[in-house]
């Protein structure tokens, strides 16, 4: 359990918490000198490449902390107790 805490916690901050870093320094880039000496194929591919791995990101993330949480949540529950057989009441 603690493993798949941590790695939702490392997954957060190298992956979504770099984010508003990130499109900061694209920003600041945007529209000067070196941005226009890519090609227009080179720049599109930066922006849109960029876009749909921060979304993908998002959607990634967004899965793990439900699953984190599912296994939070289930892990204060009390075991129901198994008979002999397997079974349980």
């Amino acid at each position: 359990m603690a493993n798949g805490v941590l790695m939702a916690a490392v997954f957060f901050l190298v992956r979504i918490a770099v984010m508003p870093v990130y499109y900061s320094r694209m920003f600041s880039v945007y529209g000067t000198e070196a941005f226009y000496r890519v090609t227009l194929g080179g720049r599109s591919a930066w922006i849109f490449s960029s876009i749909c791995l921060d979304i993908m990101n998002v959607m990634w993330m967004h899965k793990i902390a439900r699953g984190c949480y599912k296994v939070l949540r289930s892990s204060r529950r009390p075991k129901p107790e198994i008979q002999e057989n397997g079974k349980t009441d």
